[in-house]
């Protein structure tokens, strides 16, 4: 192997402009907040219609939850 020619294992320059990748990761975060609200509704549904508490049941197992301090 030939190691003096460490052009080629440098990662490639990205062709977005600062402005284009917060745009898009701004995107990015809005997608997941719809993600975690539609998580959350399907958890409150599934609660009242089964009874099962999937959320308290998830919260006891992990006593370092943010929302449990």
């Amino acid at each position: 192997m030939d190691w003096s020619n460490t052009n080629l294992h440098r990662m490639p320059k990205s062709k977005e402009t600062p402005a284009q990748k917060i745009k898009l990761l701004e995107r990015e975060l809005e997608d997941e907040k719809l993600r975690n609200l539609l998580l959350n509704t399907i958890i409150d549904v599934s609660d009242k219609q089964f009874g099962a508490s999937l959320e308290k049941s998830f919260y006891s197992k992990n006593p370092n939850h943010p929302t449990r301090q």
